[in-house]
């Protein structure tokens, strides 16, 4: 019996040992003849290619590029489509970088790839050629489906040649010289692509001047260890045609590559820069793996250079050119010029609005300066002077001489700094104002013939504004038709709501979904919508033949919606038995398992509207309430002077852009101007009276503990390695202290302590620690658990709109803070204040808040701004006041009650028992009185 027990025990194990085996077997032959082939293995963890005998270049080189290898053009299999649905067949698309010598290529959008011709030449001439060849996409029409599929052959790779060092670098130009980058094309300093597949767009505006000169394409990124490289690609297009697709292999540093850009692809104007990456596991085939994948685009190596050199801005046409720096801000630096009163400050204010709407910056950050000389050129920066003749002569010299007879409003080079500098003005004030007006005029063209109506700002595509009752296709909102073959499928589109949107407690929008997959998906699979990076609805994938899903409706709850630009992810995790058993080679297949339609719809019903405040995220999705009154100017109070006019610059100049149009203003010297009228006020905590402080409900603000560095004008915000390391000298002392204590004496057991079962011990432990609560606190903790888990009901809903709101108490490394507040005795007048512990920390924390990814997560009546992770810590209110903002109509105001019963549930239920107690009153007072009359 003892070896017939040994032997069933041992069973199991052979069996492994045997699998095991035959694992490795394939992986030994999948690495000899990859070996053989003398290139990188599939499954190196070093993240470069090995260049064979190839000298690695000095350690004090300057950055270098990779020259891309060209590969044989892709070609494209046909999408699956649904029944009555016509979807293009994708464009072949250019290739750079590691290759096949026939059969399959690692990333292939189709099945099996032909031989290159014999004779066909080996350098980029030839890919460039075909780009060039190809046609301009239609206005107004999307780009061809995307497949992301790559070959599933589980034989290996065969590699692309090995290139010496000489061919493969090439020398940056440092900048400012010919060749350089002049354009950043990235809108922000922390862009990374996540997972199996992702894209980012931008819009880079190029000038007359620029298109005319011979353009190229830099892209520099690190990524992950885990990235296979021989099936990850990075792909770039210019306005829907192909540009770049490179291998994702910088592990260990980001390296620049430059590819020429063909020519006819730029254009005057907006030009469109998608770029788009798919990687793939080294080792690892299951859907957790995929999170491992990411790459971190570098912005100061990604952007687009010109052979002559950045032309100069010959005029207000040229605005947009100035484009943005490596952190994707446009930095207007404004030289002070005459007297540092109120007047000048109101210009100021003035001009920056109208010189970021006419320039359509994004992210336009004012700093206020002496001279020119403290402007340094370099992409995305300009300057501005507006004043007198008189007062711009004390500045410099350009141009004073045609300001002295007439209004001047033009870029004029002074030969020196090489900075772009506008010059607005004239003999006397009545001719700067003029100059101003026209600034203010080509701003107003801008928004008409680069912005239409029911669109938020200048994104890619725009965001459209969904007032209530529409209905667009992903085709619409910049998606297209996409074949996955992965296993973590996503795909985001923006859609934008109202400052008045008042929907967030009930209802829902509606997904009509367009898609199918395979047989090969199991069971189980989910398909899930994300709206704000919040989870909305799961939805399962049941079907265990595969499913076409035609129309399928799916119910988005809208209680992550705001107004504003609303951020909805599409994810599909697809389980298959392939990934379960992840042979050799399986981490990438050919076949698709998964398809979304570009004619998925998207619905939103009629909404409830109405105006609250406080409500900062109406404030950030459209300068709301300030864009109701254009019949009367808002008062901007700066009482700390021209040492945060640069600041409230910054802050007028984003208002503007989320409002398509500049706010009339007036700079206000005392608080007295602006006490029953709504305002904006900027300035450091030590400027501002206390008493403005109350009012905007900070009335702790004086004691508060600031962040207690000094930050620079420019510093990109977000967790920094003195972070990191701060933390890990706290882990590394706990874990110190725990050491030096002494154990504590253990009492002796008896004998039989050991039998004892102790469960119930532990479990009243823990239940203490977790519970927080004693006696009948821990009884009526208990009974609103189970009312949560059973209802769904939670303490908050039993609010009845009487508290007052608690004393703001800021997060120790607070930055900045944005408040707003009512006006009493007033319909819809709020203060707006932004404050910081000093100008410098102001300066920084303006252009923090003010940054696009989070200038459109403001919430709440108080908003800090967080440095350490450049994130907002919102505060809400439960003191709002509602106005009217459309016209009375009964179906809003039935919307506008459900949605507030639905936030205000004892209110909700108290109406429900007087109803019903008057309803049974007056039927028995009925009976009573039908009695006695038929008596």
């Amino acid at each position: 019996m003892t070896r017939a027990k040994t032997a069933r025990r041992l069973v199991p194990t052979i069996g492994f040992a045997l699998r095991l085996g035959v694992r490795t077997a394939l992986a030994g032959v999948a690495a000899l003849s990859v070996t053989a082939a003398g290139a990188q293995t599939p499954f190196s963890m070093t993240g470069g290619a090995s260049g064979g005998s190839s000298a690695a270049p000095p350690a004090d080189a300057p950055p270098a590029a990779t020259a891309p290898v060209p590969l044989a053009p892709l070609s494209a299999a046909p999408v699956a489509t649904p029944p009555a649905l016509e979807v293009p067949t994708p464009a072949p698309l250019p290739r750079a970088g590691d290759g096949g010598a026939g059969g399959a290529l690692p990333f292939s959008m189709g099945g099996t790839q032909p031989s290159p011709a014999p004779g066909a030449p080996a350098g980029g001439g030839s890919d460039a050629g075909q780009s060039a060849a190809q046609p301009a996409a239609a206005p107004g029409t999307m780009p061809p489906p995307v497949s992301f599929g790559v070959p599933g052959s589980p034989a290996p790779v065969a590699p692309a040649p090995a290139v010496s060092a000489s061919d493969a670098r090439a020398v940056a130009p440092p900048r400012g010289q010919p060749g350089a980058i002049a354009r950043y094309v990235l809108s922000r300093p922390d862009t990374r692509l996540t997972g199996e597949i992702d894209a980012v767009s931008n819009v880079v505006y190029i000038s007359e001047g620029e298109v005319r000169q011979q353009a190229s394409f830099w892209i520099g990124f690190k990524n992950s260890v885990v990235v296979m490289p021989e099936s990850s690609r990075m792909r770039v297009t210019i306005n829907g045609r192909p540009v770049m697709e490179v291998p994702i292999r910088s592990a260990d540093a980001p390296e620049p590559v430059q590819v020429p850009i063909p020519p006819g692809v730029l254009k005057v104007g907006p030009n469109v820069v998608r770029i788009e990456s798919s990687m793939r596991h080294r080792v690892d085939c299951s859907i957790g793996a995929t999170y491992e994948l990411w790459a971190d685009l570098d912005p100061a190596m990604t952007g687009i250079s010109f052979a002559e050199g950045e032309p100069a801005v010959n005029g207000l046409a040229d605005l947009p050119s100035i484009g943005i720096d490596a952190v994707g801000a446009t930095r207007i630096f404004a030289v002070r010029a005459g007297n540092d009163d109120p007047v000048a400050i109101a210009r100021q204010l003035k001009a920056v609005q109208a010189l970021s709407i006419a320039g359509r910056f994004d992210h336009p950050v004012v700093a206020t300066v002496d001279s020119l000389a403290d402007v340094k050129p370099a992409p995305g920066v300009m300057a501005l002077v507006v004043g007198t003749a008189a007062e711009v002569g004390q500045v410099t010299d350009v141009g004073t001489a045609t300001a002295a007879t007439q209004p001047v409003a033009a870029f004029l080079d002074d030969g020196e700094t090489g900075v772009p500098t506008l010059v607005l003005s004239g003999p006397a004030s009545a001719d700067v104002d003029a100059a101003l007006e026209r600034l203010s005029a080509l701003a107003r063209r801008s928004t008409a013939l680069y912005r239409t109506d029911g669109q938020g700002p200048w994104r890619a595509p725009d965001v459209p504004i969904f007032t209530g009752g529409e209905s667009r296709t992903l085709r619409e909102l910049g998606v297209p038709t996409s074949e996955f073959s992965g296993r973590h499928f996503k795909v985001q589109f923006d859609v934008g709501l109202p400052p008045d949107f008042y929907a967030n407690a009930y209802g829902h929008a509606d997904l009509r979904l367009d898609a199918a997959y395979s047989p090969e998906v199991k069971p189980g699979s989910t398909l899930t919508v994300y709206v704000n990076d919040q989870v909305a609805i799961v939805f399962n994938l049941t079907a265990p033949h595969g499913d076409l899903l035609d129309q399928r409706l799916i119910r988005v709850p809208m209680q992550s919606f705001r107004p504003g630009a609303n951020t909805i992810r599409i994810e599909a995790n697809l389980n298959t038995d392939s990934d379960q058993q992840c042979l050799p080679g399986t981490t990438y297949n050919a076949q698709e398992r998964f398809v979304l339609f570009n004619t998925s719809r998207v619905v939103l019903p009629v909404y409830a509207r109405i105006g609250i405040l406080p409500n900062l995220a109406a404030l950030a999705a459209s300068a709301f309430p300030y864009d109701l009154d254009n019949d009367q100017p808002l008062p901007v109070y700066v009482p700390g002077g021209r040492s945060a006019s640069g600041a409230a610059s910054t802050l007028l100049a984003r208002l503007a852009v989320s409002r398509g149009q500049s706010l009339p203003i007036a700079a206000a010297s005392a608080a007295a101007q602006f006490e029953r009228r709504s305002a904006l006020i900027v300035s450091a905590a030590p400027d501002i009276d206390g008493s403005l402080l109350r009012r905007s409900g900070l009335t702790s603000l004086n004691n508060a503990t600031w962040i207690n560095v000094q930050p620079k004008v420019g510093d990109a915000p977000g967790i920094t390695r003195d972070s990191y390391e701060d933390v890990l000298q706290q882990v590394l002392g706990r874990r110190q202290e725990g050491e030096q204590r002494q154990p504590q004496a253990v009492a002796a057991a008896p004998p039989d302590a050991t039998a004892q079962d102790d469960t119930r011990e532990i479990y009243q432990r823990w239940r203490d620690e977790t519970s927080g609560s004693v006696g009948l606190g821990r009884v009526l903790q208990t009974i609103v658990g189970w009312t949560q888990h059973q209802f769904g009901l939670s303490v908050d809903m039993f609010d009845l709109g009487f508290n007052v709101d608690p004393t703001i108490v800021l997060p120790q490394d607070t930055l900045a803070v944005i408040a707003q507040s009512t006006v009493p005795n007033t319909s819809h007048a709020a203060w707006t204040l932004v404050t910081a512990p000093t100008d410098a920390a102001l300066a920084a924390g303006v252009e923090g808040l003010t940054a696009p990814q989070t200038w459109r997560t403001l919430t709440g009546r108080v908003d800090a701004y967080q440095r350490s992770a450049g994130t907002i810590v919102s505060f809400a209110t439960t003191n709002v006041q509602y106005f009217e903002t459309v016209p009375f109509s009964l179906n809003n105001a039935r919307l506008i009650a459900a949605n507030w019963f639905s936030m205000n549930i004892v209110a909700y239920a108290a109406f429900l028992f007087f109803a019903t107690s008057l309803l049974g009153a007056l039927t028995w007072l009925m009976i009573v009185f039908t009695r006695e009359d038929h008596r």
